[in-house]
């Protein structure tokens, strides 16, 4: 069987009219061409340059398909680097974890399946990544439950640099925050979990059954002060014998980081597709959106942190454990509450459903009255291992 002068590809004489690897005319070339003595030189001379450029051209084609697969691994390596590397150097499912989530019965024991995608500098999708954590689900009624995901120990810096684009002076200065392992809700408390809770024995202070402005039993909770948020915390503990409360600003804050350290779990900006907030602002390259005016379910947004938790950018503020200080000189490196100064001011986190996205980042820091709720101010619990 013949093959082409150029490429060596063997092909069936008189069937075919062009190399169907190189496109290179076969109609010239007899079966033995190459035992011709007098074949024209000129042709030959022809050959021998289209020769030089196919092996030029796969030589190309290796070097192009090695790059390529450099590039690939770079992309995934990037969009890993938020998200699954961070998971490695900090795994949620790590023995020690592990040991303390087996502490609690295992019909108690969850483990939580979820979606993580990073943001570009415009704000648009990029890579989706599967991700597995677990915890536990504490039992209210029979038809209600409390998500409670475990978060491992760890270290971060907390606050914003100061290229941080629409950073406070509160924000800082970084400082590095080494924690312990702690658990803390899937969600922000919802209507339904909080009429449930009302409705255990009092410990220090009633409760309105019915607080929020906007009536839902997925919608979180609003309209709740600091106190509040400590009475459900205390009545919950009462209940259950575990350790409820709310979280020190330090948690918080590694928690909604998840291991990144952009503006945003996501990225360096964020979209009102994946969050509630007034959307007719941007923060940064991001882009604009719908201005929903209200909360939203806990689950609209199908995305979580790459710790497993939702809601952590908008929809209400969360209450934190902290007294409201100035700037971050002085604090403790242990990730506990900061408890030194007026306590009828409480630290807040998170933004909330009407707030400009710039309000929403991770660094974020707000305060107000612990006697004070407003229709976008609600909390998650934490809870220390026992």
């Amino acid at each position: 069987m013949p093959q082409c002068p150029v490429c060596q590809t063997s092909y069936a004489e008189g069937a075919i009219e062009r190399c169907q690897t190189c496109d290179w005319d076969l109609r010239p070339y007899p079966l033995m061409v190459e035992l011709l003595p007098d074949f024209n030189p000129r042709q030959q001379s022809q050959i021998r340059w289209a020769q030089k450029l196919w092996l030029a051209n796969q030589h190309y084609q290796v070097q192009l398909q090695q790059l390529q697969q450099l590039q690939h691994q770079e992309r995934d390596l990037q969009a890993r680097s938020v998200h699954a590397l961070l998971l490695e150097a900090i795994p949620p499912l790590s023995a020690r974890t592990a040991a303390l989530v087996a502490n609690f019965p295992p019909q108690q024991r969850q483990y939580y399946h979820f979606q993580v995608i990073s943001l570009n500098s415009q704000g648009q999708p990029q890579e989706s990544i599967s991700q597995t954590t677990w915890g536990y689900r504490e039992p209210l009624s029979n038809n209600l439950g409390l998500d409670m995901v475990a978060i491992p120990a760890g270290q971060f810096l907390m606050g914003s640099p100061g290229t941080e684009a629409e950073r406070e002076t509160a924000e800082g200065p970084l400082h590095p925050v080494a924690l312990s392992p702690f658990l803390i809700g899937r969600f922000p408390i919802t209507q339904a979990q909080w009429r449930r809770v009302a409705s255990l024995p009092r410990v220090h202070r009633s409760l309105n059954p019915n607080p929020s402005y906007f009536a839902g039993d997925n919608l979180p909770v609003e309209q709740i002060s600091w106190q509040d948020a400590i009475e459900f915390c205390d009545r919950l503990g009462q209940s259950t014998g575990r350790p409820y409360r709310l979280p020190s600003e330090a948690e918080w804050e590694y928690a909604c980081r998840g291991g990144t350290t952009t503006p945003f779990h996501w990225g360096e900006t964020l979209n009102p597709e994946l969050a509630n907030y007034d959307g007719n602002y941007t923060y940064g390259q991001g882009p604009p959106g719908v201005y929903r005016q209200r909360t939203t379910p806990i689950e609209t947004f199908a995305i979580a942190n790459p710790f497993g938790l939702f809601d952590l950018h908008g929809n209400v503020w969360e209450w934190c454990a902290d007294h409201w200080q100035p700037d971050y000189q002085g604090v403790p490196g242990d990730g506990q509450a900061w408890l030194q100064s007026d306590g009828n001011y409480r630290v807040l986190r998170g933004g909330a459903w009407y707030c400009l996205p710039n309000l929403c980042r991770s660094a974020q820091r707000h305060w107000d009255h612990v006697n004070h709720g407003g229709s976008g101010m609600g909390f998650r619990v934490a809870c220390s291992w026992a």
